[in-house]
């Protein structure tokens, strides 16, 4: 069984200010037991898990300094702010999440558990030296969305140097842009004095969408900008559930000439919403 994983060197190097980031997130050799024997340098007194409990704690050390050398390069004021504060988001989960359950899990023979923590530690390594473009993937990849997600927030030249916040604010907008657009359809289509049956199902879904675009997406993105992230989150869902609403007002013979446009306001507010998720979590 194996009980440790490669933690290959991961270099975080980031030459955007007077001071370059380069620190090395420490290499931790695979040990295992049983029939799966690999070559492991061998300590006289140690035996396996042991071993992995030493290197688990060198990389405590190595991944302590770097938070620390991240901190202290916000207080300078050297480099992309935002990427700092990404970075030291990815070790502080590292510190306080990854490892911790890694070691604990160690100590008490779950060996499956303590991968899964050193796993979990060369992901948050990685993402800090990922470039800003992607962020966008990490964010798309907690979405329901993944590809609407990525082609949404590509769609918007800002997205490519916004931190997490800003991803949210930047898809909160593109489903208020997209309802505004729908409830403009709505009302054109009303214009066109279409049979009864029709008229009442497009006035019904202008009901709906008109809250919407003026008041619950509004005040979602000002609880955004003021981080009541909560908030925000029903003003966005609200938007997914009066599009709902609006398609389930066709029925019978009565086509619903909405329905792409009701499906897509559906889901990018599941993706705005879950993108507010991960803010809360953070």
């Amino acid at each position: 069984m194996i009980i440790g994983i490669t933690l290959r060197k991961t270099m975080v190097d980031m030459h955007r200010g007077p001071i370059t980031l380069r620190p090395v997130f420490m290499e931790c050799y695979t040990i295992a037991s049983g029939r799966n024997h690999v070559d492991y340098p061998k300590s006289s007194s140690a035996d396996v898990p042991e071993l992995a409990l030493i290197m688990a704690n060198i990389i405590n050390v190595k991944a302590t300094s770097t938070l620390n050398h991240i901190k202290d390069l916000l207080k300078e004021g050297s480099g992309d702010r935002d990427a700092l504060v990404s970075c030291g988001q990815n070790y502080i989960a590292i510190l306080e999440i990854d490892l911790p359950q890694a070691i604990k899990a160690l100590i008490n023979g779950a060996y499956d558990i303590a991968e899964d923590g050193f796993a979990d530690a060369v992901l948050e390594a990685n993402f800090c030296e990922e470039e800003p473009d992607n962020l966008i993937e990490k964010t798309c990849k907690k979405t329901p969305h993944y590809d609407l997600c990525i082609s949404s927030l590509e769609s918007n030249p800002q997205s490519s140097n916004a931190d997490l916040n800003g991803l949210a604010m930047i898809m909160v907008n593109i489903v208020l842009s997209n309802t505004t657009s729908t409830l403009d359809y709505i009302q054109a289509l009303l214009k066109q004095a279409p049979e009864p049956e029709l008229h009442r199902a497009l006035a019904n879904c202008a009901e709906l969408y008109i809250p919407v675009v003026k008041y619950s997406l509004p005040q979602a993105i000002q609880a955004l900008s003021e981080c009541h992230y909560g908030f925000a989150n029903y003003g966005v869902s609200d938007a997914a559930k009066e599009a709902d609403a609006c398609e389930k007002a066709f029925s019978g013979s009565i086509k619903s000439p909405l329905t792409d446009r009701n499906s897509i306001v559906h889901d990018l507010s599941d993706i705005a919403t879950a993108i507010i998720n991960a803010l809360q979590k953070d």
